[in-house]
């Protein structure tokens, strides 16, 4: 008889949560560790780690690759980009949700010019900030760079509007090629390379995804020039 009875109990009480959850969006609602119930939550937005960037051509990384290769043994504690991974930078904007990420590619489609065609080409090296103290080895980018230029602003501009990422106040167009991660002085002579000109047409929104190997980069949406 005892048993029947607590048993009773149990049912009841499941009946009665089951109907509470029903009334409330269980799904909407996180449950906290120590406190009788649930506490509803609105449910977080999707964020990215994103970026914006020029693409370059594959046999453009094929030549900065092989460069590199053969310079790597000069230079230690540096982390190298991988050969698929090279781009000309156009700006960082940190974590995104998807929403803002939407926002931010209907501005640039909208203030871009359209029709634009830049011509450059991989020449010279540098490093931020400077090659005494180097934290990034870059090469640098010549041609029309004022079209460069031109684009990061709108990009800039469209990014504070939505408060996207952090505020830049210049742009040098750059290729990452390593970052550093002890203290080394660097001679940017030695990255004595100048590849062909070639043509850019689009911007591209990439996202980066962080492992334990190096950073993954996939490629969201193009945006055409």
């Amino acid at each position: 008889m005892l048993i029947f009875h607590l048993f009773s109990i149990i049912i009841y009480c499941y009946g009665g949560v089951a109907e509470w959850l029903k009334a409330h969006d269980s799904k909407s609602c996180i449950p906290l560790v120590g406190n009788r119930g649930f506490k509803s939550h609105p449910l977080r937005a999707k964020n990215m780690r994103a970026f914006v960037a020029f693409e370059i051509p594959e046999e453009i990384k094929v030549k900065v690759a092989k460069t590199l290769q053969d310079k790597k043994t000069h230079i230690k504690g540096v982390k190298w980009v991988e050969p698929e991974n090279l781009h000309i930078t156009c700006k960082f904007l940190g974590e995104v949700s998807d929403e803002l990420i939407n926002e931010l590619v209907s501005e640039l489609e909208s203030n871009l010019q359209k029709g634009e065609r830049v011509r450059v080409k991989i020449s010279g090296a540098g490093a931020f900030p400077d090659s005494r103290k180097p934290r990034v080895l870059w090469l640098g980018v010549e041609g029309e760079t004022e079209k460069l230029q031109k684009i990061w602003e709108v990009v800039e501009n469209s990014a504070s509007k939505l408060k996207i990422g952090e505020p830049e106040r210049n742009y040098i167009p750059h290729l990452t090629i390593g970052r550093v991660k002890i203290p080394i002085t660097i001679d940017k002579n030695l990255f004595n390379l100048t590849t062909d000109e070639f043509v850019i047409t689009y911007l591209t929104l990439f996202q980066s995804t962080l492992t334990p190997s190096g950073p993954i980069y996939k490629k969201i949406r193009d945006i055409k020039l």
